[in-house]
């Protein structure tokens, strides 16, 4: 995309103003979060789209259906991107370990490390609409009339790797790789593919995107999103655990 900038300090102006306005960096210049974040205010007729936003491919959608995938890679799904911590079981393949509600249905009620005694932070969506993010063991926790929910490892305010159990062994989660992220703003939802960051850079990353809610899913050779457009393609024959897909 190519950029708007203001030639004149009102313009300049101008267009900080609705920066400010919609959430956007107040940098003056319009480019793709500026203009993303009006097209999700405006409630344009454009989603589920995929951008590339601060070099990071991003999905964009005003609903997303996570799903066990059994194994199936990301090839088989189009606008979608990996899901979070996982298990390769036996048999059945790679199973979730995450809290995951999909269309209603608990699929795994149980934190990552809920058996070590920790929660992990679960954003999810109520069927009124309304979007939420805590942090607990299990999903008893969480409101009644969830549509859906998926956990993960908390950002923004709830960043706190320790509180949700990764460390010692569990630290290489934390570890400079390839990530995915999933947030909301705007109501809107955010499935972000983040190359070559360490957990902390995640974070810090959710907050240059201005995201409201937010938790990193899982990384390293699972990363994986398939969007509408050339640089959104990457590690799509890889076996997933489970599969968040715009909609």
């Amino acid at each position: 995309m190519n950029n708007v900038k203001g030639s004149t300090a009102n313009e300049i102006k101008l267009i900080k103003g609705i920066q400010k306005a919609v959430g956007a960096i107040q940098d003056g210049i319009i480019g793709e979060q500026t203009i993303s974040d009006i097209a999700c205010i405006l409630k344009a007729d454009a989603f589920p789209v995929t951008m590339k936003i601060y070099d990071a491919p991003v999905i964009i959608a005003r609903e997303i259906y996570p799903f066990a995938a059994r194994g199936k890679a990301l090839l088989n799904y189009a606008n979608a991107i990996n899901g979070s911590f996982y298990v390769n079981q036996a048999v059945g393949g790679p199973a979730p370990v995450s809290i995951l509600i999909s269309n209603g249905a608990v699929v795994r009620e149980y934190a990552c490390h809920y058996k070590e005694g920790y929660p992990e932070t679960v954003l999810y969506r109520l069927k009124t609409g309304a979007f939420g993010i805590k942090r607990v063991k299990h999903v008893s926790e969480l409101p009644a009339g969830i549509s859906w929910a998926v956990g993960g490892l908390g950002l923004l305010d709830l960043y706190n790797p320790t509180a949700e159990g990764f460390m010692g062994m569990y630290a290489d989660v934390l570890r400079r790789t390839n990530h995915s992220m999933l947030g909301v703003k705007n109501g809107h939802i955010y499935l972000i593919y983040c190359k070559n960051k360490t957990a902390s850079e995640v974070n810090a990353f959710a907050k240059q995107l201005g995201l409201e809610k937010a938790i990193m899913m899982d990384g390293g050779h699972i990363a994986a999103i398939h969007g509408g457009e050339s640089f959104a393609k990457i590690n799509l024959s890889t076996p997933q655990a489970y599969v968040i897909q715009a909609v």
